[in-house]
């Protein structure tokens, strides 16, 4: 009998073990299901001038994905993925997931401290210019348990323990009363975003806001030839701040999923005025365009679009298809501009 107790014991930790490794290599087999991505872009081929679903099957899946952003360094990626089919059955399910360069491929994508309290939604994702802190839109209360705001612009930062608790931006970023969101910045520090506050043109405008001194001016509207009595939202400028392009449902937009909100870009003048608005075209309109962003080379820009109905997916394009767009006599100007550098 003690022989036998013996040997049950042994049996016992036999299995145990056995278990144990089990589990070890059924995780490691479901780490190492993800495919070796190696390069930029997520090891994705770069489209050309026609829209292409960005990362099928590893970002762009059968449910919904948007909200992209590639950090300046571009060696991190995040972006947001839900499913619509859900949302008549319970309470809206969304996860901000990250996937970073390290050891010479990019990671799996991992959900990152946001969007775990589903009570409160946290979009229009962008990094700002160090690749650690992190800016998106929020309706979370501005402070405490109060009642959810119309949207106001946060801010995380990501350090050696993790991710710091996300910090508002004070006015003259955010307002107390007003839809305040889709923040972007040029390689300056220059932050442009959306707001709905008073002395708009229309229902919603785009704004700049220069740092100065480690601080934010007076937000300045980009003004009637952008802005319309319509609505401008959702933009990306580009970093030298040489063109910016946002959504805007103003008449003549090219219809998809039953909305007309069509991308537009404008360039800048030397001045500092910007050109009429000009449409990016049916081949990116009619896919979709909103929560867009650059790559961070500004070589691609990737939009939300058209996906597997209800959900929409994220899509890129070669920016070349913008610079096609840019008037004659800017076109001149630089051409002119690097004569002159060439000869001195």
């Amino acid at each position: 009998m003690k022989n036998m107790g013996i040997c049950f014991t042994h049996f016992i930790f036999f299995m145990s073990i056995m278990i144990l490794c089990v589990t070890f290599l059924a995780c490691n087999a479901k780490k190492d299901d993800f495919p070796v991505l190696t390069g930029p872009y997520l090891g994705q081929e770069p489209p050309a001038m026609t829209p292409e679903k960005f990362a099928p099957g590893i970002v762009t899946t059968e449910i919904g994905e948007t909200c992209p952003a590639f950090s300046p360094d571009g060696r991190r990626f995040i972006f947001m993925r839900y499913d619509a089919r859900e949302w008549d059955s319970g309470p809206k399910k969304y996860a901000t997931l990250m996937t970073e360069f390290k050891n010479g491929r990019w990671t799996n994508p991992s959900q990152i401290p946001l969007n775990l309290n589903v009570k409160y939604l946290d979009w229009d994702h962008n990094f700002g210019l160090d690749s650690k802190t992190f800016y998106f839109t929020s309706k979370r209360p501005q402070s405490g348990n109060g009642p959810p705001v119309p949207g106001d612009i946060w801010m995380i930062r990501l350090t050696g323990t993790g991710w710091t608790e996300p910090q508002r931006l004070p006015f003259p970023i955010n307002t107390e009363e007003f839809h305040d969101a889709n923040p972007c910045f040029a390689k300056n520090g220059t932050l442009y975003f959306t707001s709905q506050r008073e002395g708009g043109y229309g229902r919603s405008d785009l704004y700049r806001s220069e740092l100065t001194d480690g601080e934010y001016r007076e937000s300045e509207n980009l003004g009637p030839v952008i802005n319309t009595e319509f609505s401008e939202f959702d933009l990306q400028i580009a970093p030298d701040e040489s063109y910016i392009v946002f959504v805007s449902n103003r008449p003549g937009g090219h219809e998809c999923m039953g909305y007309r909100n069509d991308l537009y870009v404008s360039f800048r003048k030397n001045n500092g005025s910007w050109t009429e608005p000009q449409n990016l075209g049916e081949e990116v309109n009619t896919i979709g365009g909103v929560a867009l962003t650059l790559t961070s080379d500004a070589k691609y820009l990737l939009f939300t679009g058209q996906g597997k109905e209800p959900n929409c997916d994220i899509h890129w394009v070669s920016t070349k298809i913008i610079e096609k767009l840019k008037p004659k006599e800017i076109v001149q100007k630089e051409d002119i501009g690097m004569l002159i550098a060439l000869l001195y």
